[in-house]
């Protein structure tokens, strides 16, 4: 007797479709027999517990991040909390913003610009404005400045006393004192914001090789010194810094003045183009500065925190520079006599004159003698607290900026 089984019937499918279902399932099936043949029962042994004791794996409590990923996660997370435009720099640790001041720092970012004033950036220009425009604060607080105006010469805070920079590139009304461009927020170090005690010490040589031109040492340093610790389980904290910078001043400038004009004078090739003047100059000297930053912050809960900030810096330049300078188109008149005259000269294919020897001038030989001394010092006392969901804050602040400089010429 045999027994008949119905033909299965033809259907069309799209196997492009099935693929990837197929293939997810197939995994699925492997990694399902996969898995029971690992797990299937053992019989049970001490060493065997032992051991599947100690090849259990651990699990990963916290995953701390440092460095300069921590630095840049700090302020991608500032830019991301603000409700405004906001640029921002945050130190990977204390102590490790590599720049000579907090100025460089500043200028890195998007929008900001710095002017340098004897190859170190001094006044910053947000947006293209001028500096006056913009507001300078250190923990909130608005600075004085020892400047010729409102802007503020970063280059008297050290960059190693510093835990970041705020840029408001809009209005905020929780900012004191803001700026029309914008407004810089430098921020000094929190204590109760470590958790542990930190002490850093920093030390960088750097060399001018300007410096045996003068007969004088092109060496320069810079060295500081953080302590950050808690008491009385995490209530109390305090942070301490001191930073010291001696660079060398040695510059050499040699320039041509403008018009380029069109000139004739005896021993000048007809039409040639001469520069107005031209001009050397040397300048020797020092600069040093000393930066102190001390904060106290006291936090019995989490509804109320007092914080004392002192800042002091003081820096000093004094510098030394030898010009000389000359006319070179006198059209007759003083300082060069009728007589003065071009006796040789060279000009290049365009008409452009590129040397050549004159007499009977009466060039200028100028000294110049420079010495500053800045002073600045800067308090303030914080105090925040929360009470039925409102948040108070008081604050007093007091700060002071002093200036001497001479300047002599002969």
């Amino acid at each position: 007797m045999q027994s008949q089984m119905a033909a299965p019937r033809a259907t069309s499918l799209d196997t492009s479709r099935l693929a990837p279902v197929m293939a997810a399932c197939a995994l699925l099936i492997t990694g399902a027999s996969a898995y029971a043949q690992t797990a299937a029962p053992q019989p049970a042994t001490a060493a065997s517990s032992a051991k599947d004791k100690k090849a259990e794996p651990q699990k990963l409590e916290t995953v701390k991040i440092s460095g300069i990923r921590k630095g840049i996660e700090a302020a991608i997370n500032v830019k991301k909390g603000s409700d405004n435009i906001v640029e921002s720099v945050s130190a990977e640790d204390i102590g490790k913003l590599p720049d000579v001041s907090i100025a460089e720092s500043i200028a890195r970012l998007p929008g900001i610009s710095a002017q340098r004033v004897a190859g170190r950036a001094q006044v910053l220009a947000v947006r293209g404005l001028s500096p006056d425009f913009s507001t300078s604060l250190l923990n909130g607080r608005e600075l004085v400045s020892t400047g010729d105006n409102r802007s503020v010469e970063f280059d008297q805070y050290p960059s190693e006393l510093m835990a970041g920079v705020n840029i408001y590139k809009t209005p905020d009304a929780a900012l004191v004192g803001q700026g029309l461009a914008g407004t810089m927020n430098m921020i000094t170090v929190r204590p109760l914001n470590f958790a542990e005690r930190v002490i850093s010490t920093n030390l960088r040589l750097s060399r001018n090789a300007l410096g045996s031109a003068a007969n004088q040492s092109g060496n320069g340093n810079r060295v500081s010194l953080s302590y950050i610790d808690q008491f009385e389980n995490r209530t109390w904290g305090v942070a301490l810094g001191f930073a010291h910078q001696d660079n060398p001043i040695q510059e050499n400038q040699v320039g041509l003045y403008e018009p380029w004009a069109v000139n004739s004078r005896p021993g000048v090739q007809a039409g040639s183009f001469v520069s107005d003047g031209i001009k050397a100059l040397r300048r020797t000297g020092k600069s040093t500065r000393d930066g102190l930053m001390a904060t106290l912050e006291f936090r019995p809960s989490s509804e109320f925190r007092s914080t004392v900030d002192l800042f002091h810096s003081k820096a000093k330049q004094e510098d030394t520079a030898n010009q000389f300078e000359v006319n070179l188109q006198y059209n007759g008149a003083w300082p060069c006599n009728p007589s003065c005259i071009w006796s040789a000269s060279n000009t290049n294919a365009n008409g452009t004159q590129t040397g050549g020897t004159i007499t009977n001038v009466y060039p200028l030989v100028r000294g110049m003698y420079n010495k500053r001394d800045d002073d600045i010092t800067a308090f303030g006392w914080n105090n925040q607290f929360t009470w039925n969901g409102v948040k108070f804050d008081a604050d007093v602040n007091y700060s002071r900026a002093k200036r001497n400089e001479v300047n002599l010429e002969n």
